[in-house]
C-alpha cells in the first residue's frame, strides 16, 4: 500500500491543508456575526480532518489534552442525545464544535517558532481588532447604521452591529488583554520593535474599550491579569502588587463591601449579588439533579423556570448561569465540567512550565508567551465566577480555543527543544 504522500493529488491535498487555519478562521470570524453559518463552518472544519487524514495519514497531532476534549466531545454528543433542543441549542452546539475545529485548526498549523511567533501577534492584532469592532458596535445604531450603507452591505453590517454585547465583548478583551501587555514586556530586540510598538496601541485600545464598556467584572479580571503579569516580570514587580492590593483592601474597608460586590456583579435587569445568587443557587440544584448528563446545551433558561421559577424576574428573562463552570455543569454534567476544568489546568500549567522555561533559557519567546498566556488564564477563571461568555452562550467563545490552541502549540514545540 502506498504512503499517504504518495498517493495521487497528495501534493493537492497538503497544499489545500496548509490553508485550514485561514479557512476555518474566516468561517468562525463570519459566524460571531451571522449565527447561522455556524454549521457550515463545522462543515468545513470537518472536511479539512478529512484532507489531513488523506494527505497526511492523520486527522491531527497528538496534543496533551487530547484525551480532556475527548471526554468533553462525548459528553456533548451524550447531552445533546438525551435532552430536548430549544432555539439555542444547535447554534450553541455548533459553537463548542468550531471551538474544537479551531483549536486543532492551529495546532496543525504551528509547528514552528516562527508559527508561533505570528500566531501571537495574530492574538494581539485580533485584541485590537476586536475593541474597534466593538467601539464602532457600542457607538453606532442599527437604523444609524442602515440610512449610511449601501443596500447589499446593509445585512451584513448590521448583523455585525447587532453582535456587539458590552459584557460579552469585554470578558473577551480582558482574556486577550494580557498578551499584547506581555508582548511589550518580554520580547526584545530590533526585530520584534515593530511588533512592541504594536502592541502598545492594542494595549491602550483594549484598555479605553474596556473603560467604555463599564464592565466591572472584565476590569476585575484585567487588574488581576496585569498584577500577576507585573509579579513574574520584575524581581520586585510583587512589591508593586503588594502596595496595590493594600490600596484596593483600603478602599474596600472604607466602602460598604456589600455594595462594592452588588456594583461588579450589576447587568442591567439582572443588577445586584442577590438576583446572581438566586440564579447561582437554581443552577446548583439542576446540576445536582442532572449531575451525569447535564440538561444540553441551550435549555437552562427553559428548565431553571420550569422546575425553580425565578421572582424577581419575568419567565423567559434568564437564559444562562452567568457562571462560567456552573454554565458548564448545568449543560454537560458532572464528567463534562470536570473534562472543561482539566484542560483549563492543563493549559495553565503548560503556560507556567512555558515560563519558567523561557526565563531559565532566556528564550523572550517562551518566556513571553508562558507570561502572557498564563494571565490569560488567571483572566478567564476570575471572569468566569461572575459570567459565562467563554462558553457556548457567547458568539466570541471559540476566541479561548484559539488562545488554547497558540498555547498548547508553544509548549509542545518548548517540550521538543529539550530533547
Amino acid at each position: 500500500m502506498a504512503h499517504p504522500s504518495e498517493r495521487p493529488g497528495s501534493r493537492i491535498l497538503r497544499l489545500l491543508a496548509a490553508l485550514e487555519l485561514w479557512l476555518v478562521a474566516c468561517g468562525v470570524a463570519v459566524s460571531i456575526a451571522f449565527p447561522s453559518v455556524l454549521p457550515f463552518a463545522v462543515l468545513i472544519g470537518v472536511l479539512f480532518w478529512l484532507v489531513r487524514w488523506r494527505s497526511l495519514g492523520r486527522i491531527s497531532l497528538r496534543t496533551p489534552v487530547d484525551g480532556s476534549i475527548l471526554v468533553l466531545g462525548a459528553m456533548l454528543g451524550i447531552s445533546t442525545l438525551l435532552n430536548t433542543h430549544t432555539p439555542e441549542t444547535i447554534p450553541q452546539v455548533s459553537r463548542l464544535l468550531t471551538g474544537f475545529i479551531l483549536f486543532y485548526a492551529v495546532v496543525n498549523r504551528a509547528q514552528h517558532r516562527s508559527d508561533i511567533r505570528w500566531l501571537t501577534v495574530g492574538l494581539v492584532v485580533l485584541a485590537f481588532l476586536l475593541s474597534i469592532y466593538a467601539l464602532l458596535g457600542l457607538s453606532l445604531t442599527i437604523d444609524r447604521v442602515a440610512d449610511l450603507l449601501p443596500a447589499m452591505l446593509k445585512p451584513f453590517v448590521t448583523g455585525m452591529v447587532e453582535a456587539v454585547n458590552p459584557n460579552v465583548l469585554a470578558g473577551n478583551l480582558a482574556i486577550l488583554f494580557p498578551i499584547p501587555v506581555a508582548v511589550l514586556l518580554y520580547w526584545k530586540g530590533r526585530h520584534v520593535r515593530a511588533t512592541r510598538l504594536f502592541a502598545v496601541v492594542s494595549w491602550l485600545s483594549v484598555t479605553a474599550l474596556l473603560i467604555f464598556t463599564e464592565s466591572r467584572g472584565a476590569w476585575l479580571a484585567s487588574l488581576i491579569a496585569f498584577a500577576a503579569l507585573v509579579w513574574m516580570r520584575w524581581k520586585w514587580g510583587w512589591v508593586s502588587v503588594m502596595v496595590g492590593m493594600l490600596i484596593v483592601g483600603v478602599a474596600l474597608i472604607s466602602l460598604d463591601f456589600t455594595q462594592v460586590i452588588g456594583q461588579t456583579t450589576s447587568q442591567g435587569m439582572l443588577a445586584g449579588f442577590e438576583n446572581r445568587f438566586g440564579i447561582w443557587q437554581r443552577a446548583l440544584l439542576i446540576g445536582k439533579a442532572f449531575a451525569f448528563s447535564g440538561i444540553g446545551i441551550g435549555n437552562f433558561g427553559r428548565v431553571a423556570d420550569s422546575l425553580y421559577p425565578f421572582f424577581l424576574v419575568h419567565p423567559g428573562s434568564v437564559t444562562h448561569t452567568h457562571n462560567l463552570y456552573l454554565q458548564v455543569l448545568v449543560d454537560l454534567g458532572v464528567p463534562g465540567l470536570a473534562a472543561w476544568l482539566s484542560l483549563l489546568f492543563l493549559v495553565l500549567f503548560m503556560s507556567w512550565k512555558l515560563y519558567r522555561r523561557g526565563k531559565r533559557t532566556a528564550d523572550d519567546l517562551l518566556h513571553g508567551i508562558g507570561a502572557g498566556f498564563f494571565c490569560s488564564q488567571l483572566a478567564l477563571i476570575v471572569h468566569g465566577l461572575i459570567d459565562s461568555i467563554s462558553w457556548t452562550v457567547a458568539r466570541p467563545a471559540p476566541i479561548v480555543w484559539a488562545i488554547w490552541g497558540v498555547m498548547v502549540s508553544a509548549y509542545i514545540l518548548g517540550e521538543k527543544s529539550k530533547v
